[in-house]
């Protein structure tokens, strides 16, 4: 199969989300006291989500965006704008 070529607005738009995933995280140890232990467990909490989450879309972009990573990259940006927003926002609720 052949595989497609790079969109740069979307590898960029992914990449662009994976940055506002990072700041929610950031946000949500500011809130949580601002600790060293804060920002600490949160930055390990965005990394081992963002491992997981591209094991995730690495199986199921096999499946479905054979040979289109500029997908792949979006997916796991957008994936992680919206657990760092529930993060933060759920900071809030306990």
């Amino acid at each position: 199969m052949k595989s497609m070529p790079l969109k740069r607005e979307t590898v960029w738009l992914g990449i662009s989300l994976l940055g506002v995933g990072l700041v929610f995280h950031l946000l949500a140890a500011g809130a949580d006291g601002g600790t060293f232990a804060a920002f600490r467990g949160h930055v390990i909490g965005f990394l081992l989500l963002t491992l997981v989450s591209v094991v995730a879309i690495v199986f199921i972009g096999r499946r479905y965006w054979r040979g289109r990573v500029d997908m792949w990259v979006l997916t796991l940006g957008a994936v992680q704008a919206v657990a760092g927003a529930l993060i933060y926002i759920l900071r809030f609720h306990v």
